[in-house]
């Protein structure tokens, strides 16, 4: 009896891992020039602006999302900490924090790395988690773009 209890229980774990098994995977964002910039000073500001994407959550596209930061100058680029919203094309939406290191590669353009972390959705994304790193070029005026690469779990 105990080794029939044990196995049920091992299988029961094992659906229980796969509902929550990680999706991993790669996607682009396309990203517009700042919509809002507010510099406090010569080495710190505020911006917002808007990405396309070709990722998906749980088979639902992005409709698009929204990046507000915060930027401090360094000696050879920009450290920039923010959060994002992602609005998924079914409506619900997908929250993220992020962390961004830019190296100025000459007087008008720049490359960077993003780490963020899921932190939570809303509709069918509620409870939904995940991180990964994104490679990034940056030219001014122009926007940039990322190469990303990450994984979720939702509940």
């Amino acid at each position: 009896m105990k080794c029939r209890t044990l196995a049920l229980c091992a299988l029961f774990a094992g659906f229980a891992v796969m509902a929550r098994a990680q999706a991993p995977g790669s996607f682009t964002l396309n990203c517009n020039p700042n919509l809002v910039t507010y510099p406090f000073d010569a080495t710190q500001e505020i911006s917002t602006h808007t990405c396309t994407t070709d990722a998906v959550i749980n088979g639902v596209p992005f409709r698009g999302l929204t990046f507000s930061s915060y930027a401090q100058a360094t000696k050879t680029g920009s450290s920039n900490w923010g959060v994002i919203v992602g609005t998924l094309a079914n409506g619900d939406e997908v929250f993220f924090e992020f962390h961004a290191d830019w190296l100025a590669t000459s007087s008008v353009s720049s490359t960077g790395t993003t780490t963020y972390k899921i932190i939570g959705g809303t509709g069918a994304a509620t409870g939904i988690t995940g991180s990964g790193t994104c490679k990034d070029t940056a030219l001014q005026g122009k926007g940039n773009e990322m190469a990303c690469v990450g994984a979720y779990v939702t509940r």
